[in-house]
């Protein structure tokens, strides 16, 4: 009897865990931290609602819109700064 206890005690804390887990990559999925303040921001966002610095640019590359302080471009894997 004390077995089963743990046992569906152990089940209920990791389904508690996993949505915990999910809500955390949820919530980075959907901001971006600003380069100038450091304020989360959503990540639709153009300008930070704080400091008004914008939050996206164009990759040199492929001209796909992609955030600021990311060093390479998730598109085409270019490095962020370096003209060819």
């Amino acid at each position: 009897m004390p077995t089963l206890i743990c046992v569906i005690l152990s089940i209920l804390i990791y389904f508690v865990m996993v949505e915990h887990i999910k809500g955390n990559n949820e919530k980075l999925e959907e901001s971006v931290t600003c380069s100038k303040c450091n304020h989360e921001a959503h990540n639709s966002f153009e300008f930070c609602p704080e400091c008004n610095e914008k939050l996206k640019e164009a990759c040199h590359a492929c001209q796909k819109e992609i955030h600021r302080n990311w060093r390479y471009c998730p598109y085409c894997g270019d490095v962020k700064g370096v003209e060819e």
